[in-house]
């Protein structure tokens, strides 16, 4: 009997014990609840519609004097003075080019030497009909770049 009696104190212990634990809880949540609304309300004092809209004023002024700096950077880096288009550009090359082709051309050796007689002799016995070779070194002709670099570098003398 005394084993009974113990066991029924100790089911009632345990539930006072439960109902203290489901007391206290809903107390924190009470106060959880409260420190919520104080804090949204805080909040809400803070921030309305009007600075909403403040807000919004202020980034389209922002952006309107980002969009000024753009323009003035553009306009302050435009050419001044005529531009020449590329097509312009390109004859003046090829002028250049040609003139250089020129230049060469009146420069290079045009005499050949004259053919030794050992040489003619030998050419009749083998049967052969060849030119002499040329005196001078003979220029290899430049390539299209090649002239190109050459053009630019005599502008900048």
């Amino acid at each position: 009997m005394l084993e009974k009696q113990i066991e029924a104190s100790f089911g009632k212990k345990v539930n006072i014990e439960t109902q203290i634990m489901a007391l206290q809880s809903a107390a924190a949540n009470k106060d959880i609840m409260e420190a919520m609304k104080k804090g949204k309300d805080a909040l809400a004092s803070h921030v309305n519609d009007e600075q909403l809209d403040k807000v919004a004023d202020l980034i389209d002024d922002i952006e309107e004097h980002v969009n000024l700096v753009d323009e003035v950077d553009e306009a302050l880096s435009r050419p001044v003075g005529k531009m020449m288009d590329d097509g312009e550009l390109e004859d003046e090359l090829a002028e250049l080019e040609e003139q250089l082709v020129d230049e060469d051309l009146a420069e290079a050796p045009l005499t050949v030497p004259p053919v030794k007689a050992k040489a003619r002799e030998e050419e009749s016995k083998v049967g052969m009909d060849l030119p002499a070779a040329p005196a001078a070194s003979v220029k290899k002709p430049m390539s299209k770049e090649e002239e190109e670099l050459a053009a630019l570098e005599a502008e900048l003398v």
